[in-house]
């Protein structure tokens, strides 16, 4: 028998599931899950749902992409302009702190 462990999820928590076991399940990333939990016993089983969705991502899409054709009115600021949008290597001002930041 498996182990494996409830970890933190952002503001959830979640098991991983090793891809091997998920193979041998039938089971893919996406895929719609009903989950039943048995309080008096503790378990939790978790069961495909036919024809339930199935999450594909089918090719990358840039940014520019995902803009094509929108009218909004963004414009690069000043010390992205030069570097046609690439903020690898250049620092980002996000203003004056506003709180407990570390740095």
């Amino acid at each position: 028998m498996e182990t494996t462990i409830l970890r933190k999820w952002g503001n959830s928590q979640g098991f991983i599931i090793p891809k091997v076991d998920c193979e041998r399940a039938g089971i893919a990333i996406g895929d719609e899950m009903e989950m039943r939990i048995d309080v008096s016993s503790g378990s939790i089983t978790l069961r495909p749902v036919k024809g339930g969705r199935r999450y594909r991502r089918e090719r990358k899409v840039s940014a520019a992409q995902l803009l094509e054709g929108w009218d909004g009115g963004y414009e690069l600021p000043s010390d992205l302009k030069s570097s046609g949008g690439a903020t690898c290597g250049h620092e980002v001002d996000w203003g004056t702190s506003a709180g407990k930041e570390m740095w």
